[in-house]
């Protein structure tokens, strides 16, 4: 069905691919450069590593689009539960909603894309249950798939809509703000984080100012050391993101 959306895969635009890859090179650029002054050297491994950052951003970019379908359903769930209230129903709720996320989102939007996928679904003879679950599938999050159940059941064996949605919907919009939160506070410790991962960088920068710790850092023996202080940051960086991973999964 057109506008059927995979939010377990993601396909990176040409901004994207450019973004994605002048991150990864200016980085190692920088770091190689600094160590080893030799810029041709630190220019190739800079492209060879923003390559390879590509696969990350990928990732990172479909994290971003699955969170903002997200938060776009916080306003899809406002949609429905106002038509439900106005006495609505099934096929005006929706009709109403795609009105609703076209004036706050835009056609090209995600959320307007899938409410647009059901209603033609909808004109097609389709059930409504099962486009629901369909979306609920694609984008895996447990909030819109305990909303989808709700409101399949509630079709199936009746009942007061419009009480039924607005108590789901103060629940999981309980629940969305306080993980809210909770990203904001992970996000601020994961800033902090990267600021003290460049501080080792910034640091023999200002060393390499000093004529005599410039020479000594040039030596075999400064090469080394740079190199292992590195691969420490590296190292530092690799562990400290992935526990801030964890505690980001035990949030959720």
């Amino acid at each position: 069905m057109k506008h059927k959306i995979d939010y377990s895969k993601y396909r990176m635009n040409a901004g994207e691919i450019f973004v994605g890859f002048m991150i990864g090179f200016a980085i190692s650029f920088l770091y190689v450069n600094v160590i080893l002054h030799k810029a041709a050297f630190a220019a190739i491994a800079g492209a060879v590593i923003g390559f390879i950052y590509l696969i990350f951003y990928k990732k990172k970019c479909m994290e971003k689009r699955r969170s903002l379908i997200v938060k776009q359903f916080k306003d899809l769930m406002e949609s429905l539960v106002a038509s439900y209230s106005a006495g609505g129903n099934h096929i005006s709720a929706f009709e109403n909603a795609y009105a609703d996320m076209v004036e706050l989102h835009g056609e090209n939007a995600c959320i307007t894309k899938e409410i647009e996928a059901i209603n033609t679904g909808i004109a097609n003879g389709m059930t409504i249950e099962s486009l629901l679950k369909d979306f609920a599938r694609r984008v895996n999050h447990d909030d819109i798939s305990n909303f989808v159940d709700v409101f399949v059941v509630c079709i199936r064996q009746g009942g007061d809509m419009r009480k039924v949605l607005y108590d789901t919907r103060i629940t999981i919009m309980e629940k969305l703000d306080m993980e809210d939160e909770i990203a904001v506070q992970l996000r601020s410790s994961y800033n902090e984080f990267l600021i003290l991962t460049a501080i080792p960088i910034v640091v023999d920068v200002f060393m390499q100012m000093d004529s005599t710790m410039k020479a000594t850092g040039q030596s075999g023996v400064g090469v080394i050391s740079r190199l292992i202080a590195v691969a420490l940051c590296v190292i530092a960086y690799t562990v400290g993101k992935r526990i801030i991973h964890r505690v980001a999964v035990i949030f959720e």
